[in-house]
């Protein structure tokens, strides 16, 4: 809806061609198109069209979220960051070294005087913005993929990346949605713009010295709150398998706190600032319990319990990555121009979610169409995989997407 005849025929033959390949590479996209013209000329349309300035990408996706917004019934979006490693890379555009997150989590570098220093492992490549609203069973529907790098001119921050992608979610989402994040986001400056925004969040400390003031003057660190907290509540935790293996016993604890007052340069004072957070502490999960900061007042062991939920729903931003790298070829990306790429990795996106979308309006209908494709064993929760295959088969065969989408 308002794009120009060309560029809707282009989005049309751009996922059909995603979803049928499976892949990034516009030269795989325009073999499964199968045109009776020559293939480099199919090529280069896609290329010509994909750089294009008519191509509204800021509609298209507006299109998608409103869409998007109607399906989503989950009250929890996930938020993560994710890399795009591209090592033996030369002419890409803007390319910064990233951490590689599927490399050891440690490694030592050999200095010229003989000393290994232990560090991270930094690779060239991008980064990437995800968000995705998460559901119990496998439901899932993603919302944003922005692709990034700090060799942009443009570039300020993450956190602003954050902002801008807060603010624009907001107006599609339902009231009162939560926003869950791992422990990349445990920053001030990040709570005091969402606290702005009125958007309830949920996030993991990764600071366990962070300092806190449970009332007056009295502070406390993040790693004693173990010893501070009692057990108050317990609930039930299924997590999220291809095959359940039963329930998980896991305790709630909770206080409020208040962190220290931030400078505008981005130190703090040794005083308490001006809001109260809920520190909530699940325990049983992993050795070391989990220390969550919220928004979100709690009352009662109920409060305490939809926050922990809240988080431990988080796993589906990662299913969602590990689909596109995996399933749709997000880490293949190869277009010699910024806007190309980041529209790329855009459509792999809306390639996911146009299978989600599916899944959200007739769940039952796609996983008994997915049941059909050649498989060993029976179709599981996360069904994307066994959904794109079906895609693809239908696609290849007939050019349209048929019963069960």
């Amino acid at each position: 809806r308002g794009l120009f005849k060309p560029e809707k025929r282009f989005v049309t033959d751009l996922l059909r061609g995603l979803l049928i390949s499976r892949s990034t590479l516009l030269s795989n996209i325009s073999r499964a198109l199968r045109e009776p013209v020559a293939l480099h000329a199919t090529e280069k349309r896609l290329s010509r069209m994909l750089g294009s300035e008519r191509l509204d990408m800021a509609r298209l996706f507006s299109n998608y979220l409103r869409r998007a917004g109607r399906e989503t019934k989950h009250h929890v979006v996930a938020v993560d960051f994710s890399e795009i490693i591209k090592p033996y890379a030369r002419r890409m555009p803007h390319l910064a070294y990233v951490r590689d997150a599927s490399a050891p989590e440690l490694v030592y570098h050999t200095k010229e005087d003989g000393t290994r220093n232990q560090g991270v492992l930094l690779a060239p490549g991008w980064m990437c913005l995800q968000a995705e609203a998460v559901g119990v069973g496998g439901a899932r529907i993603p919302l944003w993929l922005e692709l990034f790098s700090t060799a942009e001119p443009d570039y300020k921050s993450e956190n602003e990346k954050v902002r801008n992608m807060v603010f624009r979610l907001k107006r599609h989402l339902p009231e009162r949605t939560i926003f869950v994040a791992d422990r990349g986001f445990d920053s001030n400056r990040v709570f005091a713009f969402l606290d702005t925004a009125g958007v309830p969040y949920v996030v993991r400390i990764k600071a366990q010295d962070r300092i806190l003031y449970l009332g007056g003057e009295d502070k406390v660190r993040a790693s004693d709150l173990e010893k501070c907290i009692p057990r108050m509540g317990e609930f039930d935790f299924a997590p999220f398998r291809t095959k359940p293996k039963g329930n998980t016993k896991l305790s709630v604890g909770w206080t409020r706190a208040k962190l220290p007052q931030q400078m505008p340069s981005g130190n703090t004072k040794n005083r308490p600032g001006g809001n109260w957070l809920t520190f909530v502490i699940v325990r049983d999960l992993t050795r070391k319990p989990l220390i969550l900061i919220s928004n979100i007042e709690v009352k009662d062991a109920g409060d305490a319990i939809l926050i922990a939920t809240s988080y431990l729903q988080r796993w589906g931003v990662e299913e969602a990555t590990r689909f596109e790298k995996t399933g749709l070829d997000l880490e293949n990306l190869r277009c010699l121009t910024w806007d190309r790429l980041q529209r790329l990795a855009l459509f792999t996106m809306l390639a996911y979610g146009f299978l989600a979308l599916a899944n959200a309006s007739d769940s039952e209908q796609l996983r008994t169409a997915c049941a059909a494709v050649p498989a060993f064993g029976p179709v599981p929760r996360f069904l994307f995989y066994r959904a794109a295959e079906l895609a693809a088969a239908k696609l290849r065969r007939s050019g349209e997407i048929g019963e069960g989408f």
